[in-house]
């Protein structure tokens, strides 16, 4: 069993896996963009290879991608589902 947390990635997507490694953590769970924005998030090349070397590094091959707060799969709104509603 893998012990894992949320972590922010707040200053770039690299931070997470440095936080993560702070507590300890050997999975982790981040927001690709801002939780409450449809926004999607606009991320360097150069900080995703940071985000790839660090978490390798650390041996953190558990990563999940936490959705944005704004999908609501019970709805009937198809703009609240998000990228599912315009595939519908």
């Amino acid at each position: 069993m893998l012990i894992g947390a949320h972590v922010s990635c707040s200053g770039g997507l690299e931070k997470g896996i440095d936080r993560a490694c702070a507590i300890g953590a050997e999975a982790i769970q981040i927001f690709a963009s801002a939780p409450q924005s449809w926004r999607p998030g606009a991320h360097t090349d150069e900080s995703v290879a940071q985000f790839r070397e660090r978490a390798a590094a650390a041996g953190i091959d558990d990563i999940f991608i936490h959705a944005i707060y704004l999908i609501n799969l019970g709805t009937e709104s198809p703009e609240q589902l998000g990228e599912i509603g315009r595939l519908a």
